[in-house]
């Protein structure tokens, strides 16, 4: 999507009053963004930074250690000496209400890199996040028409990372696979093989009683299933984090509260199986958009913006309007100094929403714009590591699984 260029501090944004007004063009906020706009309705779009995606953005490695400086350093509190407003609108007065912003990146470190910044390296904020052919965000794409503003790759090939041999191991995704692989014994084969002919039987439905898993399997931990199964270390961890892709140790079951449920694991398997050559071009299970997983929200923002949309980048949001009437949230003053006008407002996760504000009628001056950022947040390491070679040169694009121990 082409960037946008500096708003003038002088120009107004016209019209002032929205259906809509959203902070934030992360993924969730451009998706209701190119829904509402797709229903007809008025919304205007805003975002601090110079780029769309917020944290589901993907940038250069400059831009991106900048993005993550300026986000360690700039968590603050913006300054809420600012006068009462008047509204435009039936002479509405109407309070204000600072925000807050907290810094979602912690203990950041940037090691210096030896390759010279260029264009054709791009990092996902959060990501990457591989898609299933078959997810039903694919179908989303179809279904709204943003796979016009999208271009995806195929996954060619899935590796996992074996700790005893300090090996990468190909993930094999079909029965004609496991037999293919050298890497796995004539054991390993066939007791993945019969594991893959007892899910196809179940999800099939075809087999006998024997042969269908027990309800009181399928409400079990999926990794005590699978060592019913009597499945070897690695094919049991192909299934768990490369197949089945759980984010969590789903190994130790005193500590992880992430666990996996045998029918979750079986879905899990069952949209990989789907998933593999859906599309012509794509003979996997996988996809992965073009240029990194920025390219979501920006195709959404883009279909909103056919429809109707305002976009306005470099725009903070300084303050929230209340209605000193009736206590609810009905507007946003920009930095620019403009107050704009909304019945509904989506603020993105990054801002703390006051639950109530500092009146003078705190029992009628109440906040109705929830914050979703949960207060007992956990902390999730992310790294990114550049490899000065291919790991596979003979593949363009990998996921590659390292499992949780």
């Amino acid at each position: 999507m082409e960037e946008e260029k500096m708003p003038d501090p002088s120009t107004m944004v016209e019209p002032t009053k929205f259906d809509l007004i959203i902070v934030g063009t992360g993924l969730p906020q451009s998706i209701i963004a190119a829904a509402a706009s797709t229903v007809g309705k008025t919304v205007l779009h805003l975002d601090p930074n110079p780029f769309y995606g917020l944290h589901f953005s993907s940038l250069s490695p400059p831009d991106l250690s900048s993005f993550l400086t300026s986000q360690e350093d700039d968590a603050n509190v913006i300054d809420d000496a600012i006068s009462p407003t008047h509204g435009v609108e039936n002479d509405v007065d109407y309070g204000v209400v600072s925000l807050s912003s907290h810094n979602l990146y912690s203990n950041v470190d940037i090691s210096s890199h030896n390759f010279s910044p260029s264009s054709r390296f791009w990092l996902d904020v959060s990501g990457p996040r591989v898609l299933f052919s078959a997810d039903s965000c694919i179908d989303l794409f179809l279904k709204s028409g943003v796979h016009h503003y999208l271009d995806f790759k195929p996954v060619d090939l899935c590796l996992i990372y074996d700790s005893h041999s300090h090996q990468f191991f190909t993930v094999p995704d079909s029965r004609n696979a496991i037999f293919k692989d050298h890497s796995l014994s004539l054991t390993d084969k066939l007791c993945l093989n019969k594991f893959f002919k007892l899910v196809q039987l179940h999800l099939s439905g075809d087999g006998d009683s024997g042969n269908v898993i027990s309800p009181e399997d399928l409400e079990s931990p999926f990794v005590l299933f699978l060592e019913k199964n009597k499945l070897p270390l690695k094919t049991k961890w192909f299934i768990l984090y490369a197949i089945a892709l759980a984010d969590y140790d789903q190994e130790d079951l005193q500590a992880s509260k992430h666990l996996l449920s045998t029918k979750d694991g079986i879905d899990r398997m069952a949209m990989y199986h789907s998933s593999i050559g859906r599309f012509p071009n794509a003979p996997g299970a996988m996809l992965y958009p073009m240029y990194g997983q920025g390219e979501l929200p920006q195709a959404f923002c883009r279909r909103a913006a056919v429809k109707g949309s305002i976009y306005v980048l470099r725009m903070p949001v300084t303050t929230l309007l209340a209605d000193k009437g009736s206590g609810l949230y009905r507007g946003v003053r920009l930095a620019s100094g403009q107050d704009l006008f909304s019945q509904k407002l989506l603020i993105d996760p990054q801002y703390l929403v006051p639950q109530a504000l500092a009146s003078s009628r705190p029992d009628v001056l109440r906040g109705s714009c929830q914050n979703s950022c949960p207060r007992d947040m956990k902390k999730v390491a992310r790294g990114i590591c550049i490899s000065t070679t291919s790991l596979k040169p003979d593949a363009s694009n990998l996921l590659i699984v390292i499992p949780p121990r």
